[in-house]
């Protein structure tokens, strides 16, 4: 009985592969995918997917990065991928462009420019600051917060703004 077993990556390129080229092409066209995107985008079945991105991450053409419990896969030169992941969940882009238009400012405003209780606000800032994305300061019984100094420039950077333009009107005016 034969044993399966990976293909040598010394001896061709790793594009070469009909499937593994058309997920890195998925992976290149879209950053930021989970394995289940990827796979429905490139039409490959997912056990297929999961077996051709390990060679690609093994051969350092893609890399993944897990943040707030999902994996995500960018292409190799890809920077800032924690943030670029983050920014793929809808609940914690709002808050980060939130605090890009209103600045630094307390959990109160922003639940309110939100439209959402100030307690999921603060549960999506914690993780915010865990991950080195917000800062927050004690100012008295209140917490200042405001975008650590490198994000803001991510968020509103030609691609990366999918937020709607009447939450962005909202929150301009709130910011006024």
């Amino acid at each position: 009985m034969a044993v399966s077993k990976r293909e040598s990556s010394s001896d061709s390129c790793p594009l070469e592969n009909d499937r593994r080229r058309m997920i890195y092409e998925t992976v290149e066209a879209e950053p930021g995918l989970c394995l289940s995107a990827v796979s429905e985008q490139s039409g490959v079945a997912l056990s297929t997917v999961r077996y051709h991105v390990r060679v690609l991450e093994d051969e350092n053409v893609i890399q993944s990065v897990t943040v707030c419990g999902k994996r995500r896969y960018f292409p190799f030169s890809q920077d800032d991928l924690e943030l670029r992941s983050v920014l793929f969940e809808p609940a914690k882009r709002r808050v980060l462009e939130a605090l890009a238009t209103l600045g630094p400012t307390h959990n109160a405003r922003l639940a309110t420019a939100l439209e959402c209780d100030s307690s999921t606000v603060s549960h999506h800032l914690s993780m915010l600051e865990d991950a080195g994305f917000v800062v927050r300061e004690r100012d008295g019984r209140t917490v200042v917060n405001e975008l650590a100094p490198t994000v803001e420039s991510v968020i509103f950077e030609d691609g990366a703004n999918h937020g709607s333009d009447e939450s962005e009107s909202r929150l301009e005016t709130e910011a006024a």
